[in-house]
């Protein structure tokens, strides 16, 4: 039986509910989840009660009934102003600490001084996780087009031909109609499903995969931003412990893992550090997103495996943006928090004054070449590396080449954008723009407090050393970008 409203809060949020959901077959004890909820609907009634309320969004989504929220609530007015103002204003970095960076190139010259790091090909038999995503489809095209590795996909599926399919798909979608067939001989797709022991597969597969695999590439990840933390972790962390069973049975087999910088992205109590490099990990930070979270713990359980002798290596990603020949981008592009912000503005018109984040511009395309170069072509083992372009930008002149400027856009600091909220909050266009701003780009409030200065040299160098260099971002990638944003109507404009 369920358990009814009992003060004017629970009252106000069932009937929020019951409105959403289309029915009344719930309690104020029960998961939103559980009566037929979704993360859509989720964020619409975050964005209806931040009106009024202040609340947490992590909080909500790991205790969603009607009793705990009703009492989490707290009434403030400025709640949705202090969101927008949370993902429009950027905290200049400190200048980087000398005697930090000393100690970085130490190590640097220590580890690559005097050595050639590059080698032979070093795998002929690899797993690769996540093949049909946006970065795993590149990393696969990448591997049949740069070396002769025989190349294992494990993927959820019926069987083993709608595997293969699903594949073929995520190729075409990516490299045109023509992609993948030429190397079908050395593409072995599997159906299975990765959060479950053995990987869903059958046992004498799975046998024959311990036996034959030498190295295990890993890009499958849970990637929204919002969500349960047990959803995040039986992905982002549980498939890389499947992963470390997996290399300590049979042939000993290296593990290479796709991160993100984001580890470090949460409130930073050590004012006296200025760098996060390749060499560092926990320095105290304090984590409050459940997908940053979920990817701190996969490295954790990696660095835990090392001590037992399994080799891992770890690539740390900033983001992953457009392809830099094409300007093509992911198929679930609303699930990328740097896509929907500039997304946001542009149909506004509108940008932030005196927003002038510096970022990297790292392309799918080329993180796929740096990621397949340090993994099969270095003699480096149990690395850490930041595959990040070293050229940054300037955020306002990426939205200049992409049209923002001029008369037709507006600056305005962040009071001003707070004031355009609330002079349009009868507007539904403009208020559905905010609210996929402040609840979809969430995770950009602890990117722009960051304080540290991300390194890369290191990577960057042993990059260098096998050949590959970074390219700058040019206004005619960006112009593709635009384009191709325009050609499948990612953007409106508000009228």
């Amino acid at each position: 039986m369920h358990i009814m409203p009992r003060t004017e809060t629970e009252n106000m949020l069932y009937s929020m509910w019951a409105k959403r959901l289309g029915h009344t077959n719930f309690g104020v004890t029960d998961d939103f989840f559980d009566v037929g909820g979704t993360s859509l609907v989720a964020i619409d009634i975050l964005a209806e009660l931040s009106k009024e309320y202040e609340i947490d969004v992590e909080q909500f989504f790991e205790n969603n009934t009607i009793e705990f929220v009703a009492k989490h609530l707290k009434p403030n007015a400025n709640s949705m102003h202090n969101k927008i103002k949370g993902i429009v204003t950027y905290c200049e970095k400190p200048q980087k600490s000398p005697e930090e960076m000393v100690l970085y190139n130490q190590k640097i010259n220590s580890e690559l001084t005097n050595s050639d790091i590059a080698v032979s090909q070093k795998y002929e038999n690899i797993l690769l996780l996540g093949a049909t995503g946006f970065l795993g489809s590149y990393l696969l095209h990448t591997l049949l087009k740069n070396t002769s590795s025989k190349v294992f996909v494990i993927v959820r599926a019926k069987d083993n031909d709608s595997a293969f399919e699903r594949v073929v798909k995520a190729q075409q979608y990516y490299f045109g109609s023509r992609a993948i067939k030429k190397n079908t001989d050395r593409l072995v797709c599997l159906a299975g499903d990765l959060t479950v022991e053995n990987f869903g597969l059958a046992q004498e597969v799975y046998n024959t995969l311990l036996k034959t695999v030498d190295a295990v590439l890993n890009s499958a990840a849970t990637v929204k931003h919002i969500g349960k933390s047990e959803l995040f972790d039986k992905t982002n962390a549980g498939i890389v412990r499947e992963i470390i069973l997996f290399s300590k049975g049979g042939k000993r087999k290296a593990i290479h893992h796709i991160s993100s910088i984001g580890i470090v992205y949460g409130e930073q109590p050590d004012n006296n550090r200025t760098v996060f490099t390749e060499y560092d990990f926990n320095v105290g930070q304090q984590l409050k997103n459940n997908y940053l979270l979920s990817k701190y713990h996969a490295e954790e359980l990696l660095y835990e495996a090392r001590k037992e002798g399994v080799e891992t290596n770890i690539y740390r990603l900033s983001g992953v943006m457009f392809d830099s020949k094409k300007g093509k981008f992911q198929k679930n592009i609303s699930e990328s928090s740097a896509y929907v912000f500039m997304k946001s503005f542009y149909e506004l018109r509108i940008w932030p004054k005196d927003f002038h984040m510096m970022v990297d511009i790292s392309n799918v395309d080329k993180i796929g070449e740096a990621v397949v170069k340090l993994m099969m072509f270095s003699s480096l083992q149990n690395q850490v590396y930041h595959v990040i372009n070293p050229y940054i930008i300037d955020m306002t002149d990426i939205m200049k080449w992409v049209g923002i400027n001029g008369d037709k856009f507006k600056k305005m600091s962040a009071e001003e954008i707070c004031s355009y909220y609330s002079e349009n909050k009868d507007n539904q266009a403009i208020c559905d723009i905010f609210k996929q701003l402040v609840f979809n780009c969430e995770i950009l409030e602890p990117i722009l407090k960051n304080h540290y200065n991300i390194e890369q040299k290191k990577t960057t160098e042993c990059l260098e050393r096998l050949g590959f260099r970074w390219s700058k971002p040019t206004k005619l990638s960006f112009a593709k970008a635009a384009l191709y944003a325009g050609s499948v109507g990612f953007y409106k404009a508000i009228k």
